[in-house]
């Protein structure tokens, strides 16, 4: 297949992937997690981004559920009895069609181990099917049984190793198949816990899967009652070393430039899982770097070439499985002859990237005027709900804008007077208005972000500054550099 006919037809499946991302059917803020684990009072806030894997003429559903969960040692009732089935490759069967990147592959390969682990209790059975994990990235295969009469959810899904628990930052839930991520009464549904593994951790292969199923009655999606929800501990053996015998690790120390930004390449891990490229942006660097434009990774025995298209991103902000010293870390699908290249190289078509002393909106609240932003693309458009005397709705519209690696537009939560002084940003006084939208067709992308400054903030002194914590600005600069060679 010709390389722009095969890149066509990777863009199209990334477009599927990011739409799905984007419009989940169902976001779970857990608001606050209380209790004692491994002897620690610790609060935590966790995101689930939940998908179908298709795209879905959908508009999400956010659902806030607060409540307290309390350690094993709180409960009053005794733990429920594990109970060990006969691992095979058959349990693994309900997961093939997962669009999970690199997932199926590591299945069809035989790299994901059977598990067979379960508990039930209170009408409920969670099943872990299956594991698999390559040190920096792990998923879990689990599948929920309702044998109740009401419908539930997870709540709480989160993954520890030798009793050091996984970011929960950068971790999702995917269901396997398609349909709803809700179990409904006397039915069971599948999923994929995914997780990355902070490399700076020294794991062991004593795995312990937490999961928290909740009640989806409207009283018990706001209640802060434990009646509401059951949680499930499940013990099991996942070795981080797994496939050590297979990676291949390159410190190349070589440099990209690409507009006018030095991106230091630090280190590429290669395993039968995933491929991973750890980024070093430049401290001296004009520019605050978001991102590589499709960047391709490039592998060469003698003359057959292999690429790897369209990574997944981590950064400090959706991550906390750096390794450290580096921001950001590529994730690419595995290379079928990674241990025999001879030549691997990074390419990328440019940067998405702007200048460090532009990264503010400055509004005038008072004449609903932007006064400064990164470009000149910005304006202040009307709400089609009645706004609030300090609630603005910024928009933005972009072409040539290599739209489905778009970035959202990201603002700081507290703003700046001119006077110095420092403000909150309120909540919305009403529906969310915000959103972020792209067409790979036309590849246009655009922005609608709602701030409520407050309903006092139209007497602070004028005009207001709001820091930019992320931004999309396309930079088109091909170059590449040679890691190996």
């Amino acid at each position: 297949m010709p390389e722009k006919e095969q890149r066509i037809l990777l863009q199209d499946a990334y477009e599927v992937n990011k739409h799905a991302e984007a419009l989940p059917e169902m976001k779970l803020t857990l608001a606050m997690r209380k209790g004692m684990e491994r002897g620690k009072m610790r609060e935590k806030r966790r995101f689930y981004f939940w998908s179908t894997g298709t795209v879905m003429a959908l508009a999400a559903a956010l659902l806030i559920i607060n409540y307290s969960i309390g350690s094993l040692a709180q409960r009053e009732e005794p733990a429920p009895k594990q109970t060990a089935g006969i691992p095979s490759q058959a349990m693994l069967e309900p997961y093939r069609s997962t669009t999970v990147e690199g997932l199926a592959s590591a299945m069809d390969r035989g790299f994901v181990k059977p598990i067979a682990e379960s508990v039930e209790q209170k009408g409920y059975r969670v099943e872990v099917d299956g594991a698999v994990t390559d040190g920096r990235m792990a998923y879990v295969l689990f599948g929920v049984r309702n044998q109740t009469d009401k419908e539930v959810i997870n709540a709480d899904v989160a993954l520890e190793l030798g009793g050091v628990e996984a970011p929960s930052k950068g971790a999702s839930v995917e269901l396997a198949g398609s349909g709803s991520n809700r179990i409904p009464a006397n039915g069971a549904n599948h999923f994929i816990y995914t997780v990355p593994l902070n490399p700076s951790v020294q794991y062991t292969k004593d795995a312990k899967f937490h999961v928290t199923l909740t009640e989806t009655s409207n009283e018990a999606l706001v209640s802060s009652s434990n009646k509401y929800r059951t949680a499930f501990d499940i013990s099991f053996e996942l070795d981080p070393g797994m496939f050590k015998d297979k990676e291949r690790v390159l410190h190349p120390d070589r440099t990209l430039t690409v507009g006018g930004q030095q991106i230091h390449v630090t280190q590429v891990i290669y395993t039968p899982l995933h491929t991973y490229v750890d980024l070093d942006y430049d401290q001296s660097n004009a520019k605050q770097v978001f991102r590589l434009l499709s960047p391709v990774l490039i592998g060469k025995v003698g003359d057959e070439i292999e690429k790897l298209y369209y990574p997944k991103w981590y950064s400090r902000d959706n991550s906390e499985a750096l390794t450290e010293g580096t921001d950001a870390m590529l994730m690419y699908g595995s290379g079928q002859k990674y241990a025999e290249y001879d030549s691997i190289r990074l390419k990328t078509e440019g940067t998405a990237a702007v200048d460090k002393d532009q990264l503010q909106i400055v509004i005038d609240l008072k004449k609903k005027q932007i006064v400064e932003a990164p470009d000149d693309r910005f304006t202040l458009i009307s709400y089609t709900r009645t706004a609030g005397p300090g609630e603005v709705l910024i928009h933005r519209e972009l072409e040539h804008a290599y739209a489905g690696e778009s970035l959202s537009l990201s603002l700081e939560d507290s703003f700046t007077d001119a006077d110095g002084n420092v403000h909150k940003r309120q909540s919305p006084e009403g529906y969310s208005q915000g959103g972020h939208s792209w067409s790979n067709k036309k590849d246009t992308m655009g922005d609608d972000y709602d701030y409520n400054f407050g309903k006092d903030a139209v007497d602070y002194p004028q005009p207001l500054t709001i820091k930019v914590k992320q931004i999309w600005m396309p930079i088109q600069d091909t170059q590449a550099v040679e890691l190996l060679k």
